[in-house]
């Protein structure tokens, strides 16, 4: 079954790109929670560059050059049985085995069952025969770069490729500064009457028995939070 996958409405408004580009890596290769977790810490990177800490620490990023990288570049930037891409997308390559040498990094031992079937699929994903030579029993994660520099790897990379902020047409902007407007003013006109409604709040009295209320909502529909469930138990006691 083929299903066509169409670029959504451009969320800032005006009309989407006719070739959106996207930055992606045969390098990275995730698996488990490792993927969040470094993700996490290479972000948290970033924002100690406004803190002043220099602690220098490793990542838990998982496979960087590897077979399955390739495959998932791939097959996220190529039409496949199941999805198909209804619009050119310009997919950008940001990590290959000459980043691998040109940064130092340290390769690892790795055993592949059947290499010789899995060739052509990497050579139709893009790799060279370097780094398919690479890749019939070595590996890269992207443990062997510390947080500092993955984060300054992949800042060097959105630039080389022209990475940039969005800003939208004027329409959208000035839509967005009278949102903006509407709820500044809307805060200065609830904090006015902010303690009138703490006041009428207080007046009001409360279910009887709330807790155990409350414990028998959860009994019956446990995928409730509590607070949903308190606020459920506050509706229907006190209904408009």
């Amino acid at each position: 079954m083929r299903r066509e996958i169409e670029k959504p409405p451009n969320p800032l408004g005006g009309p989407p790109a006719s070739r959106p580009t996207a930055t992606g890596a045969s390098t990275p290769c995730y698996g488990g929670g490792g993927a969040k977790k470094g993700v996490m810490k290479a972000n948290a990177l970033l924002l100690e560059r406004h803190t002043g800490s220099g602690e220098e620490r490793r990542h838990d990023g998982r496979v960087a050059v590897d077979r399955s990288g390739f495959s998932i570049f791939g097959t996220l930037g190529a039409d496949g049985r199941r999805y198909v891409h209804k619009n050119a997308v310009n997919m950008v390559d940001l990590g290959r085995l000459s980043d691998v040498h040109a940064m130092g990094l340290e390769a690892e031992a790795v055993t592949v069952k059947d290499f010789a079937s899995r060739v052509a699929t990497l050579r139709a994903h893009g790799a060279t025969d370097e780094e398919i030579e690479f890749l019939k029993d070595e590996r890269v994660e992207l443990n062997s770069m510390t947080s500092r520099q993955m984060v300054d790897f992949i800042e060097a990379k959105l630039g080389l490729h022209g990475a940039v902020k969005v800003v939208p047409d004027t329409r959208t902007i000035e839509a967005h500064a009278r949102r903006l407007t509407e709820q500044r003013l809307g805060g200065q006109a609830l904090s006015q009457i902010r303690e009138e409604i703490a006041t009428a709040a207080a007046r009001i009295a409360l279910p009887e028995n709330i807790e155990s209320r409350l414990r028998r909502s959860l009994t019956a529909r446990p995928e409730l939070s509590w607070d949903a469930a308190l606020a459920d138990i506050i509706d229907r006691s006190n209904p408009e």
